[in-house]
């Protein structure tokens, strides 16, 4: 295989690069290629599609610089940095055209980021039986790790993330001129979309995170030799509550990403230094802290940060607009009990009982 200077090499990481022009400007993709010791599957891992988003770069590097080749059957394609430009201005969009990379695939236009898009859509994805997408929240916002999945069912997609393991997965719309969207119209190359972490610096936590979700795709795909490690409970959900600012001013928040909150409670103080005054941010119902403002300025009527709410199903406390998908044990699969909603409903728990209590009667 050969994309750009990159030409695969048995048993062996090749590097190279993949050129892109548009009349007087240009960039360089980096590319690696592992190719195993026997025929397989062929898949691509990328990230940096927003330039400002550091997580899912720093977890691509991070793989390829430890996985052992001797251990890979098929072809690994991977690119752990799809716009330069934005990389290197520290900003989402691609500063030559000013344009979201994420939102050109797909679309036969005139400019620099569609031309960058349809380089990497004929040059990988086209050759790809499947594709890992790594996102954050941007330099604004920092959210727990999920995958992104379709409003609508796409099976191949929908396994891809049961199978890379976050306790959350987060259902969109199948918009136009999205990596993920094009890649499954155009060839039928179904793409996860993984989100972990933000606000232009790199989670430790999260990095592991995502090296064990790659490690139990690339294991269920028969590609690696390694364990699919699940939790005993993911949940989908539609969608999540965000809480903006009243007022502008500097933002406290008062809680961490994953913690368990309950209802009125105080989550966040913004403080005005010119009418000095303060507006205090509770929680309309109890969940888990999902999402925060990664900078302490907030503007009025931004948002400050985002919950998932609980409700009542049976004789469980779950989020809301959830579907629940219990995982079991087998012979490749490994289950942990551990996960962020275990932990939130313990600590409820141990926290209120009366609270607990009361949530279950509603």
């Amino acid at each position: 295989m050969r994309i750009g200077t990159c030409v695969s090499k048995k048993g062996k990481i090749s590097s190279g690069f993949l050129r892109v022009s548009y009349k007087s400007k240009s960039t360089k993709l980096p590319i690696k290629i592992i190719r195993g010791d026997e025929n397989g599957k062929t898949a691509f891992i990328s990230a940096g599609i927003h330039g400002d988003e550091l997580n899912g770069i720093k977890i691509v590097s991070t793989f390829f610089k430890k996985v052992d080749p001797s251990l890979i059957t098929g072809t690994l394609i991977i690119v752990p940095i799809l716009n330069p430009i934005g990389f290197h201005y520290g900003e989402r969009r691609v500063r030559y055209d000013d344009k979201d990379l994420n939102r050109c695939f797909g679309k036969d236009k005139n400019s620099f980021s569609y031309k960058l898009a349809q380089t990497f859509m004929d040059s990988v994805v086209s050759q790809s039986d499947f594709g890992l997408d790594f996102h954050d929240s941007n330099k604004n916002y920092i959210l727990l790790p999920h995958t992104r999945i379709f409003d609508k069912e796409y099976k191949e997609v929908d396994e891809l993330s049961r199978i890379f393991g976050t306790e959350i997965v987060m259902k969109r719309k199948f918009k136009q001129g999205f990596l993920a969207s094009e890649s499954m119209k155009l060839h039928k190359t179904p793409v996860l979309t993984v989100e972990i972490g933000g606000g232009m610096s790199v989670s430790s936590k999260y990095l592991n995170e995502g090296i064990r979700g790659l490690n139990s795709v690339l294991a269920h795909k028969g590609m690696l030799d390694a364990e699919v490690l699940l939790p005993e409970k993911q949940f989908i959900l539609s969608d999540r509550l965000g809480y903006k600012s009243p007022i502008e001013g500097i933002l406290t928040i008062n809680r961490r990403l994953g913690n368990v909150v309950e209802r009125n409670e105080n989550l966040a103080e913004v403080y005005s230094p010119i009418r000095e005054n303060s507006s205090i941010i509770r929680a309309k119902n109890p969940g888990i802290l999902f999402s925060i403002k990664a900078n302490s300025h907030i503007k009025a009527n931004e948002r400050a940060l985002s919950l998932l709410h609980f409700k009542k199903q049976k004789d469980e406390i779950i989020p809301t607009e959830a579907k629940v998908i219990l995982n079991q044990a087998t012979s490749t699969i490994h289950i942990y009990t551990t996960g962020i909603f275990n932990k939130a409903m313990d600590l409820m728990k141990s926290h209120s009982k009366d609270f607990f209590e009361a949530l279950l009667n509603e």
